[in-house]
């Protein structure tokens, strides 16, 4: 049994719509378009359209969890943007890179700025925004910020 690519394909079902929606709609084709062994397709084709939704959305609700915590919401903040972020998770399936958690969180900071929240909401997502990156930096994930002044002077 290869465990890597199964947990590849589960990973693939468990956090992209578009792939969970293609895998329920037609199992065995999903299955050989990703080239997937002949073992690990029964142990796919076992599972349930339950058992896979339910799991997503276990998922998502974890990824909220996180990504509220490093927003730094308080409940009643947290009640107006989660229905947003279980929109967001549907169709942005999570990275698995270093800090991927930071990077959720910014980028469903910048799906926010559709939004009509209040002016303090927004304030508080702007610094929210800021206080990460400034971690990603210090981490080296992102290049360092340059002075306004030498954004300017070119030499």
């Amino acid at each position: 049994m290869n465990l890597i690519e199964y947990q590849k394909i589960l990973t693939l079902i468990l956090t992209s719509k578009s792939s969970r929606d293609a895998f329920l709609l037609n199992k065995k084709a999903f299955l050989e378009k990703n080239s997937v062994s002949e073992e690990n397709k029964t142990r796919f084709l076992a599972l349930d359209a339950l058992q896979i939704k339910e799991s997503a959305n276990g998922l998502i609700r974890k990824r909220w969890g996180v990504v509220k915590s490093l927003l730094n919401l308080n409940e009643f903040e947290g009640d107006k943007l989660k229905n947003h972020f279980f929109l967001y998770a549907e169709n942005n399936a999570i990275q698995g890179q270093v800090f991927k958690h930071q990077s959720d969180a910014l980028s469903f900071i910048e799906t926010t700025k559709t939004l009509e929240l209040n002016k303090d909401l927004k304030a508080h997502l702007k610094k929210r925004k800021e206080f990460i990156q400034d971690y990603l930096r210090t981490e080296g994930y992102l290049p360092e910020k340059k002075a306004k002044w030498k954004r300017i002077l070119k030499f």
